[in-house]
């Protein structure tokens, strides 16, 4: 690495971590607006650091992302031609930034995530949001992308426990229908 290779390195790592920062602040605000408002900073800052890292696929699927959670903020259901116009984007910018099989990782994660957004359906959600880190944290690997991987493992643990806990308490409710309820005398 040259200097202004290591500068570039660095510059992308601090922007990662305030990324990170912004990201995890997203999931401790109760309203939909207030979370898709950080997501959208958060994934402008992701989109900044693969520019600096110079992972093209990552930055312009992160920068359409901006574009999707802002439809999603703004729409309560986002018209199908909307969610077709975020997933050819993505198709787009991969295809013209294409630098070997890494660079659809970052589109088959987006894209998995975006469908199931739209969907509405939180096990979707959940569901996608594993496969998606777990996607995203090979191509931040390979890219170097040091504080992504790191968001990429905290969503991906947090989302587990998530489907755990909600599978808890699913299986409670379903064995308590099952149970025969006592007659009182």
């Amino acid at each position: 690495m040259n200097d202004m290779q290591i500068v570039f390195f660095i510059v992308a790592q601090t922007i990662g971590l305030v990324a990170i920062i912004v990201e995890m602040l997203s999931f401790q605000k109760n309203t939909k607006d207030q979370l898709l408002r950080l997501q959208v900073a958060s994934c402008s800052l992701f989109g900044i650091q693969y520019l600096f890292l110079g992972a093209f696929s990552g930055a312009l699927v992160n920068f359409v992302c901006v574009f999707r959670n802002y439809m999603f903020k703004k729409y309560k259901k986002i018209p199908f031609y909307l969610l077709l116009t975020v997933l050819t984007l993505f198709v787009v910018f991969t295809f013209l930034t294409y630098d070997g099989p890494k660079s659809l990782l970052p589109l088959c994660a987006m894209g998995m995530y975006t469908l199931a957004l739209y969907t509405s359906d939180i096990t979707k959600i959940r569901l996608a949001e594993v496969i998606g880190c777990i996607l995203l944290l090979i191509y931040n690997v390979m890219v170097l992308a040091i504080f992504g991987a790191v968001a990429n493992a905290l969503v991906m643990t947090s989302t587990i426990v998530a489907i755990i806990r909600y599978n808890k308490k699913r299986s409670k409710k379903s064995s308590r229908k099952k149970s025969p309820k006592k007659v009182r005398r």
